[in-house]
């Protein structure tokens, strides 16, 4: 009984003294400086003040992204209070804290629970611009999680019920976030439309972040619409606000989407240059989903750039994190590149699988964008594989869709036509292909003139195929994107060929041979092998 009765007495002593030291210093240093001290004493006593200097070491932890230091302080602060019998919009406050964090975190679930129970709140006690700053939160948190009806479904009616008071900044990031729900299911000129009335808002409530954050969505929007120049310099004008507005993810995003303009529209230097920004910034955030889809973004840039042992590790590292982080959108982002990587390698069996991973993934998750590309390469790999046919039926309902990415499609649906033998309809397609890929961007053009030049040849008007050849070949060395170049190589020695020049067109397939041997292109470089054996017998 001593030995309990002393060990009482030292445990009350002692936060006595936790209890002193954090009064002390609270009153030296009355601002949130030295709160990580404060509450640290705090939190070894009892006292009420605890739950207090226990949220704000929250804040100041969650200010420089250190998500489990905040995530433990919150929910410290929150049981303190819910044991005291605090207030329930005190309460409420704190599940939105919790939820921020969680979703800035990646933990999508339980951010919705936290941000679901907050809202309610709010709902309940009438405070309708917090319930609907929080339900723009859920919005995003079902984004990113991949069930965006059920996002687009929990913001509209939040959008009715607030937009008669007028302009807010709840409002304002209720329409962000409808536009980023929007982007996801395909519906790119709802998004634009979503953006635009964000950014009226915001312009009537002078919010210069929600301002710069709505001309991101709308140039990102541009680029999705087949405009990326003019979708780059709206994104690229925005970066400067959004940058020092210190809102990581939006700055994360703004620099990914950048970098994509500038990937289709074939400058592939300054789209690596800003990816690898975007990466640095989804890494200062701690969340590894964004860094899953920011890393399969730029293995796809380091895969056209040529560097095809890079785009794997960091292909291969964006597929192990979104893995890791359960539940997201994302991926099928690295799995799709890693698809196209294995089947440009040769590594057919590797590709399909990746593939229709990725596919599976973005038909679950209803991700429009990622579902083209991965349906347009699973075309390709049936072209290579000898089944035009199903290439064609794979990709003919994808071109009647209203914003289809027909710049994307429509060149290698020309080349399972021509493959199937339907030439008038390949002639036709191709054409349309070159004539659109003019005005989306130089990294879509280049494979609409390979298909051209395969078309025209095949019709042996051969001159208007060296035409259209020496325009591809320019471009594809001019970005340079040396697989598209080889490709063309070996179309340029068919035509060599045709003009009775052995010579020049065995020079054309040895190059496009030593690009494929260095790029790992093993399907084509045994393509070549043979048909220089063929040219020398």
């Amino acid at each position: 009984m001593r030995d309990v009765a002393y060990n009482t007495l030292i445990q009350r002593r002692r936060q006595e003294l936790h209890l002193q030291t954090a009064r002390a210093i609270a009153a030296l240093y009355p601002t949130d400086e030295y709160a990580e001290i404060i509450a640290y004493h705090y939190s070894r006593t009892e006292a009420p003040e605890a739950a207090e200097w226990l949220e704000k070491a929250g804040d100041r932890a969650a200010a420089v992204n250190a998500n489990e230091a905040a995530l433990g302080h919150y929910r410290e602060a929150r049981s303190r209070l819910a044991a005291a019998g605090a207030e329930e919009n005190v309460l409420a406050r704190l599940d939105e804290k919790l939820g921020t964090v969680l979703f800035i975190a990646g933990r999508y679930d339980e951010a919705l629970e936290h941000l679901e129970r907050a809202a309610e709140v709010y709902r309940e006690t009438r405070d309708l611009e917090a319930a609907g700053r929080v339900v723009a939160q859920l919005g995003m948190a079902h984004r990113w999680r991949g069930t965006p009806e059920e996002g687009i479904a929990r913001v509209s009616p939040m959008i009715d019920l607030l937009a008669w008071s007028g302009p807010s900044q709840s409002l304002a990031s209720l329409y962000l976030a409808l536009s980023n729900l929007y982007v996801l299911v395909g519906r790119y000129r709802a998004m634009q439309e979503a953006a635009a009335k964000a950014a009226e808002i915001a312009q009537v409530i002078k919010s210069d972040a929600q301002i710069a954050e709505a001309e991101e969505r709308q140039g990102t929007a541009l680029v999705l619409l087949g405009e990326p120049e003019d979708g780059r310099r709206v994104i690229e004008r925005a970066i400067p606000l959004i940058d020092a507005g210190g809102d990581l993810e939006v700055l994360r995003r703004a620099l990914v989407n950048v970098g994509e303009a500038a990937r289709v529209a074939g400058d592939l230097p300054a789209a690596r240059q800003f990816t690898e920004r975007a990466f640095e910034a989804s890494g200062r955030q701690g969340n590894l989903d964004r860094a899953a889809f920011t890393l399969g973004n730029l293995g796809s840039i380091l895969m056209l750039q040529g560097d095809w042992d890079e785009a794997r590790d960091v292909l291969e590292r964006g597929l192990a994190m979104a893995k890791a982080a359960g539940r997201s959108s994302t991926l099928s982002t690295p799995l799709l590149y890693l698809g196209q990587l294995s089947l440009h390698e040769g590594k057919w069996d590797e590709a399909d699988r990746h593939l229709h991973d990725g596919l599976d993934h973005a038909v679950r998750t209803g991700d429009r964008q990622s579902r083209e590309i991965v349906e347009t390469l699973l075309a390709e790999l049936d072209v290579v594989q000898g089944r035009p046919e199903a290439g064609i039926a794979r990709l003919e309902p994808l071109v009647e869709a209203e914003d289809a990415n027909l710049a994307l499609i429509i060149p290698t649906l020309a080349w399972a036509l021509l493959e199937v033998g339907d030439l008038t309809r390949a002639a036709s397609i191709a054409a349309q292909a070159v004539e659109r890929t003019r005005q989306q961007g130089l990294l879509y053009l280049v494979d609409a003139i390979r298909v051209q030049v395969m078309v025209l040849t095949r019709q042996e008007r051969d001159a208007e195929a060296r035409a259209a050849l020496d325009e591809g070949l320019a471009l594809a060395r001019q970005m340079p994107y040396p697989y598209a170049e080889a490709r063309m190589l070996s179309e340029e020695s068919i035509l060599q060929r045709r003009a009775g020049d052995e010579v020049e067109a065995r020079a054309r397939l040895e190059e496009a041979l030593l690009i494929f041997r260095r790029l790992g292109a093993k399907k084509d470089a045994e393509r070549a092998e043979a048909a220089l054996e063929l040219a020398r017998a």
